[in-house]
């Protein structure tokens, strides 16, 4: 099965039945919660096609991984990998969104909203869609985002590798990059996801 887990009672996220819109969310605590699917990689590593949903609340929007998939000695690239950040290698801007993906044609493309303020601390629905050859599409609420890639080509081809797990809340390094807010949906797909659907 592919649960997430976690099985540190004092690293465990609690769920909160009022939480976003006044439905039930996850709550992470910024310091130290997170979860985990140690097998995470059998539904990333390989696909040419995959896009994720995330319905979310930050009480912070300078750092924070909603979820995070490396290799256990990796602890900054992300195969798929998606966070808040203070400000943008590339734009400038602040507040922005940054989202990294590694395939077997490129080891590791980090893109991020070119937008100020693209984050607050809101309840936020984002989604991210990526097919093999063409550059992801990050959507906040249903709406396409402008993005600003670190370097080369904004497109990627190839397909996803380096995974071994898939985090949520929290980058592979201890101490580092916590999600501060609730988590009240994630869902990855192994397709591209049309509007309609």
């Amino acid at each position: 099965s592919h649960d997430f887990t976690q099985g540190t009672s004092s690293n465990r996220p609690a769920l909160t039945n009022n939480a976003i819109n006044f439905n039930p969310a996850i709550t992470f605590d910024g310091s130290s919660d997170f979860l985990e699917d140690a097998d995470g990689e059998d539904y990333l590593n390989g696909e040419t096609t995959y896009s994720s949903f995330a319905v979310v609340d930050s009480d912070a929007t300078n750092d924070g991984f909603i979820w995070f998939s490396s290799n256990e000695t990796s602890n900054s690239q992300a195969p798929w990998g998606l966070r808040y950040d203070q400000s943008g290698y590339e734009t400038g801007h602040s507040n922005i969104m940054k989202f990294g993906v590694g395939t077997t044609s490129d080891a590791h493309k980090l893109y991020e909203i070119d937008e100020n303020n693209a984050v607050t601390t809101d309840p936020l629905l984002v989604d991210i869609q990526w097919t093999s050859g063409s550059e992801p599409e990050i959507n906040l609420f249903n709406t396409p985002k402008p993005v600003q890639v670190d370097g080369g080509s904004s497109t990627i081809g190839g397909s996803i590798t380096g995974a071994d797990y898939i985090r949520i809340g929290r980058q592979s390094q201890a101490g580092h990059s916590y999600w501060d807010g609730h988590i009240a949906e994630l869902i990855f797909y192994e397709e591209y996801v049309t509007e309609a659907e």
